[in-house]
C-alpha cells in the first residue's frame, strides 16, 4: 500500500480524535458550567459523527495530508447560551479556553507517552509509534495555537467594534459597560 495514503489515513484519525476531544471538552465543560444546550443536541459525546463539519474536518485535513501541509481542522462549534451559565463572562472564557486546554493535554499525554515507550523498549520503537506520537504532539499544538489565534483576533475585532459602537454591543451581547463583550456576534453564542 502506498505510504502516503496510510500516512494521510494516520494523520486523518489523529484529527479526528483530536477535534472530537476538543469540541467534547467545550460542550462537558458548558454543562457542568449550567448550559444545558449543548447536551439537548447531543453534543456532550466523544462520538466524532456528533462534531463533524464536513470542510473543515474532513477536508481541509485530508487535502493537507496528501499535500504535505501542516494539518489543521476544526469542527462543528458547540453552541453555548451564555444566559444559562451562573457567570456568564467568566463561565463562557472557561468553556472557550477548555477545547484548547483538551489539546494541550492531549499533546502532553503524547510526548509522554513516546519518552514511555522510548524507554520502555530499549530494541527500538516501531517507527509507526513514533510517528503517530509525534504527529498527535504536532497536530495538538497546532490545534491548540490555531484556535487561540482566532480567539485573539475576534477579541481585538470585539474590542474596536465595543469601542466604537458600544451600543451595538449592548444589544447583541448585553453587555453595558465599555470594556469588551466576550462575543459580538449574539447572545448565545458558540464555543469552538
Amino acid at each position: 500500500m502506498n505510504t502516503d495514503l496510510i500516512a494521510a489515513v494516520v494523520a486523518f484519525g489523529v484529527v479526528l480524535i483530536s477535534l472530537t476531544i476538543h469540541e467534547a471538552a467545550h460542550a462537558l465543560t458548558a454543562d457542568r458550567l449550567g448550559d444545558p444546550t449543548a447536551r439537548a443536541l447531543g453534543r456532550v459525546s466523544l462520538n466524532p459523527l456528533v462534531h463533524i463539519d464536513w470542510i473543515g474536518t474532513v477536508l481541509l485535513p485530508i487535502i493537507a495530508a496528501i499535500s504535505h501541509f501542516p494539518i489543521i481542522g476544526w469542527a462543528k462549534p458547540v453552541p453555548v447560551n451564555m444566559r444559562n451559565l451562573k457567570d456568564p463572562r467568566r463561565d463562557f472564557m472557561i468553556v472557550a479556553a477548555a477545547g484548547p486546554i483538551s489539546n494541550l493535554v492531549q499533546a502532553v499525554v503524547a510526548a509522554i507517552l513516546l519518552r514511555v515507550v522510548g524507554a520502555a523498549l530499549p530494541e527500538g520503537v516501531p517507527g509507526w509509534v513514533i510517528g503517530v506520537l509525534t504527529l498527535a504532539v504536532e497536530i495538538n499544538l497546532l490545534l491548540a495555537f490555531f484556535n487561540q489565534c482566532r480567539r485573539l483576533t475576534e477579541a481585538t475585532c470585539c474590542w474596536v467594534c465595543c469601542r466604537r459602537e458600544p451600543r451595538r454591543c449592548t444589544l447583541k451581547c448585553g453587555n453595558t459597560d465599555s470594556s469588551c463583550c466576550t462575543r459580538c456576534s449574539s447572545p448565545a453564542s458558540r464555543a469552538d
